[in-house]
């Protein structure tokens, strides 16, 4: 779980902004809420959405809208990777052109990364199943690991979501390639199918009416921010999966593949999209986490930052082959004669009513027994003591009483989270003061040899004043994460 956590207000204006954007979005696709539920959840979680489906099905337009205006704060620009993928596409391409100048000098291969998938924040990738499979292959790891390995150098990327599409159905292209192309699938959390036609024939009107009708243009308003979407990351963490949630995620998933096991050999015509492995176990559990924030975004804003047995049923988002809702198949199906949209159409049927006969045997829980959290008015009392105290062994029990709490969600958590940041900042104020003296830079000297800003830190704080988060107070009072994790990440530097 992460320690720092956002800022109350932060908080506050990235929920309301990821909520306007998506519900803006809901109003001009119409029949795509599985979809953008999938992006959503990819914006959360950090993972990579695949969109197939055949042409003019506004695969590129979607994956435009949303990626398109999410803003970087600092430049007010996207921070975007965009690629068509040809045959010709090339690994470097992808990854960022080879530094000759290094390649000259040492003969070693270093790639400007920051030029490749890896500079950016999001990328989309259009029609990524025509690249090469030497092409699929290396893009593998920059999918799953977020960087690139070049002999003993490993180059971390910003890369958190990417967007795919392909105009191919994702049964034939399993079919073509199946171990390439099941191991590159594997890599992408959420997979959608996008039908050539609406299940309600009056929206076709509908969306003429918003698409081409008056000036014909569709006006998008409302933004999201990289910055916004840390804050809500940063939530995501904290969420906790208890041992009955763990339970529930190895019980499902090994029923589910024993239910898609049962209906390949039933029906040959039947081609499972999914594959069930370690890697999806482990990830089930961070999208469970984006499941409950999302669930609070939309829903019910107070309910606990804890995964409950109502959440699993959204893992269809990120376990099937994602489409039009059980009533929109059967509508399509109706209508349908094309045998290979009829093939994809009865694909997402058959998983879908798979994944809810597992659904219905998952047992359910309740929020898990934790330590008892203390009265948030007695913390403050003893956090009040152990400052005034400045006692080292008082402030860091302290702190370890108010991290669970300041990470656990619900209307103590914000204040808790602002006593921690107190606590921390005294802390390091203490380490400073009995730091021993080091090499002093005699640019940096006072007026009689003293350190300017360690003597106006020293100073502030025998007057009581409290320190900016900016001189460091939780880097020292609380470990950072290891940035081994992919996943997760502190203060992300741009």
């Amino acid at each position: 779980m992460p320690l720092n956590l956002p800022e109350p207000a932060r908080l506050a204006s990235a929920s309301e902004n990821f909520a306007a954007f998506f519900r803006e979005l809901q109003d001009v696709f119409v029949e795509r809420e599985a979809l953008l539920g999938q992006l959503a959840l990819g914006l959360l979680a950090k993972e990579h959405v695949l969109l197939t489906g055949p042409p003019g099905t506004a695969k590129s337009q979607v994956s435009a809208a949303v990626l398109g205006r999410i803003l970087d704060e600092r430049t007010g620009l996207p921070s975007l990777y965009a690629r068509q993928f040809t045959e010709s596409t090339v690994q470097t391409d992808l990854v960022g052109p080879i530094d000759f100048k290094t390649l000259m000098e040492t003969g070693r291969t270093e790639h400007f990364t920051d030029q490749g998938m890896l500079g950016a924040v999001h990328a989309f990738l259009d029609e990524v199943f025509d690249g090469r499979d030497m092409l699929l292959r290396s893009a593998l790891n920059v999918l799953q690991e977020r960087e690139l390995k070049e002999g003993t150098r490993t180059v971390r990327g910003l890369i958190e979501c990417a967007v795919m599409t392909s105009n191919r159905y994702l049964a034939e292209i399993l079919e073509g390639s199946r171990d390439t192309l099941l191991a590159f699938v594997d890599r992408v959390a959420f997979v959608a199918f996008m039908p050539r036609a609406f299940a309600d024939p009056k929206n076709l009107a509908t969306v003429l009416r918003r698409h081409v009708g008056g000036t014909g243009k569709v006006t998008l308003e409302r933004q999201l921010s990289v910055q916004d979407l840390d804050a809500l990351q940063a939530q995501v963490d904290s969420v906790y999966v208890g041992d009955a949630a763990c339970d529930a995620i190895a019980q499902l998933l090994e029923s589910l593949e024993i239910e898609l096991s049962e209906a390949a050999k039933a029906d040959p015509s039947f081609v499972p999209t999914r594959y069930v492995s370690t890697r999806t176990a482990v990830r089930c559990g961070r999208i469970l986490r984006g499941i409950v924030v999302l669930d609070r975004l939309f829903r019910v804003k107070d309910r606990p930052l804890e995964v409950m047995p109502s959440d699993f049923a959204w893992l269809r988002l990120n376990l099937l082959l994602s489409g039009p809702s059980p009533e929109m198949v059967e509508k399509l199906l109706a209508r349908e004669t094309d045998p290979r949209e009829r093939r994809q159409l009865q694909i997402v049927r058959t998983e879908r009513e798979a994944f809810d006969r597992c659904i219905a045997k998952l047992p359910q829980f309740g929020l898990s027994p934790r330590a008892p959290k203390k009265e948030l008015a007695a913390l403050e009392i003893a956090t009040s003591e152990a400052l005034g105290s400045n006692d080292p062994k008082k402030l860091s029990g302290t702190l370890k009483t108010l991290v669970p709490l300041a990470q656990g969600g619900g209307p103590d958590a914000e204040r808790a989270a602002v006593l921690v940041r107190q606590v921390g900042e005294s802390l390091t104020a203490r380490a400073l003061r009995t730091a021993p003296p080091g090499p002093r830079d005699p640019g940096a000297r006072g007026p009689r040899g003293g350190h300017r800003g360690a003597r106006r830190s020293r100073a502030a704080h025998d007057r009581g004043e409290p320190r900016g988060v900016a001189e460091g107070a939780r880097a020292r009072a609380v470990p950072p994460r290891s940035s081994a994790d992919p996943h997760r990440r502190g203060v992300r530097v741009r």
